[in-house]
């Protein structure tokens, strides 16, 4: 099936790889992703934040077209040809509106004021 690539303002984001300053990303993040020793199955590479140019001009090859959302930094909306961007609202901003109970507990919790 078609690989998911998704630009998040300094944040590229593909099914196996996420591009970051990898000295922020710590051990427990890591392990979550599988990131040691992945092989890009059940896991996330973690690449240099450096890399992203090049292999964002890999990938235009590749492709006809990446959802570029509306608010991306301008590196990376001017690594990628004006054919090839399809400049629209990110899919992660209407899936933020959507809250499971725990979420909605936590930001009631966050607005509560104790009065003493």
């Amino acid at each position: 099936f078609p690989q998911l690539i998704l630009l998040i303002n300094y944040l590229y984001v593909t099914l196996y790889r996420l591009y970051v300053q990898s000295r922020q990303v710590t051990l427990e993040v890591r392990e979550q992703l599988r990131s040691n020793g992945c092989d890009n199955k059940n896991c996330v590479q973690i690449l240099e934040y450096d890399d992203l140019a090049e292999d964002l001009g890999n990938l235009m090859q590749r492709v006809n077209k990446i959802l570029v959302p509306e608010y991306v930094s301008y590196f990376i909306y001017s690594l990628i040809p004006e054919a090839k961007r399809f400049v629209r609202e990110s899919p992660l901003i209407s899936m933020k509106i959507v809250k499971n109970p725990t979420e909605v507990k936590g930001m009631f919790n966050a607005h509560v004021r104790i009065i003493y």
